[in-house]
Parts: C-alpha cells; sequence; structure tokens
C-alpha cells in the first residue's frame, strides 16, 4: 500500500508540474508543491529516524512515526 501511494505520488507530481508549465495555470503549481512537500517531509523523518536511531535507540522509532505522520495526513488530506 505504501509503495502504492509513493508511485502515485511520483507520477502526480512531474504531471501537475508540467501542466502548470503548459497553462500557467497556479493552482497546477500548488498541487505540485504539495506533493512535493510530502516528498521531503517523509524523507526528513525517514533520515531522523536513521539518524537518531543510532544515538537513542529502540525507542526511536516512535520519534520516526509521530514525523511520518504528518506526509500522511497531508496525503489524505481533503479539500474544502
Amino acid at each position: 500500500m505504501l509503495v502504492q501511494c509513493a508511485l502515485v505520488i511520483l507520477r502526480v507530481l512531474p504531471a501537475r508540474l508540467s501542466a502548470f508549465f503548459r497553462t500557467k495555470d497556479i493552482s497546477y503549481f500548488h498541487q505540485s508543491m504539495h506533493y512535493f512537500g510530502i516528498i521531503v517531509v517523509f524523507a526528513i523523518g525517514a533520515g531522523l529516524g536513521g539518524v537518531i536511531s543510532k544515538q537513542l535507540g529502540y525507542p526511536t522509532i516512535w520519534i520516526s512515526c509521530i514525523v511520518l505522520l504528518i506526509p500522511l495526513v497531508l496525503m489524505h488530506e481533503r479539500k474544502v
């Protein structure tokens, strides 16, 4: 499931960015930056988990889970 979400994000990000450059519609740019933010936050959470786990050990998994919840919430955010 996680791999499918990542593949969708990696497919949608360049599509939205391409649509922005073709149409100059700012909403496509905002959508692409939303997906880019998800990727960045996920990478930061995974990186922090790896670095901090060397220092703190197993309890670090909970810190990583909290940080990685941010992209999960962003992916399932509904527009009002």
